[in-house]
């Protein structure tokens, strides 16, 4: 046998190998290889039993489908509402939060307007608070004021009241000295009226008063006509001044006139120029320049 029978033969072989393989194989796939049964018996059972299990098992799922349909409208319906809801709630939280936003932003601009009145505030408080201490500077300098008005109103009031006094004494006196002044002028009168009545000559008497207003005592009498006087140059005397010679009580009495020979700071010598009164002056008797004084 040549080399390419061998081939063939063995070529042939093979394929009867393959061919008996593929045969088994398809001997196999008639039967179920579950129930080792023949697929026209699987059939006839799946016909007769499987089948109709299946259709009751499908009206069953399809029951239950129409029903999870039905749930699953419900569901949608719900969803859909639940989606409206929670549109129109976001709807609603977002013009909320642009209110509260806007409300925000105007509390803010609110806050800052305020900040600012707030320092304006604080600027015109410290303003009004150095103003206070300045017036209440002013109020302690005014109570001062006031205090020494006060205290010059009481002075002024105590002096008017002193000075009431004064003058109703002075006028009191002035009443009095007016008085005394008449009873002098008439025993000055009666002691003219004797002199002219006398024989004897009279020497006229020239008045040289000083020019202002001033009063004393005589202190001393002496037996020559001389008297020593208690007020001298401090109260305007000078030499040739004259003054009167009077006396108050106990009954008022013109005694003469005399002048002033003698002058030291604080007294003075006089000489009688009236010599019917040398014996009637005595101690204590006053003098001044003139009788009734001058009203200020």
């Amino acid at each position: 046998m040549t080399v390419i029978g061998k081939i063939l033969t063995f070529i042939i072989f093979f394929m009867s190998l393959v061919f008996l393989g593929m045969a088994i194989t398809i001997n196999q796939l008639n039967k179920d290889p579950k129930t080792k049964q023949s697929w026209v018996d699987v059939a006839k059972h799946f016909r007769e039993v499987e089948i109709p299990k299946l259709q009751r098992d499908v009206a069953v799922k399809d029951s239950l489908i129409i029903e999870r349909d039905a749930e699953i409208l419900k569901l949608k319906n719900e969803i859909a509402q639940i989606r409206q809801d929670w549109e129109r709630e976001v709807r609603q939280a977002r013009d909320q939060a642009a209110a509260d936003r806007a409300e925000a932003q105007k509390a803010k601009a609110d806050f800052e307007k305020s900040q600012v009145a707030v320092q304006n505030l604080e600027i015109e408080l410290a303003k009004r608070r150095e103003e206070a201490i300045a017036l209440q500077e002013v109020i302690k300098q005014k109570e001062l004021t006031n205090a020494n008005i006060q205290a010059d109103l009481v002075k002024a009031t105590n002096e008017k009241i002193a000075a009431q006094v004064a003058a109703q004494t002075y006028a009191d006196r002035v009443r009095t000295l007016e008085k005394q002044n008449q009873e002098l002028v008439r025993a000055l009168e009666e002691a003219n009226q004797q002199n002219l009545e006398r024989p004897t000559a009279k020497t006229e008497i020239v008045r040289r008063p000083p020019p202002d207003d001033v009063r004393g005592i005589i202190k001393a009498v002496g037996q020559d006509g001389l008297v020593s006087i208690s007020i001298g140059s401090d109260a305007g005397l000078l030499r040739g001044h004259t003054l009167e010679v009077f006396r108050t009580e106990p009954k008022p009495q013109y005694l003469g006139v005399v002048q002033i020979i003698e002058v030291s700071p604080h007294e003075s010598v006089g000489k009688l120029l009236t010599p019917q009164f040398k014996k009637a002056v005595q101690p204590n008797d006053q003098v001044a320049s003139k009788i009734l004084p001058s009203r200020p």
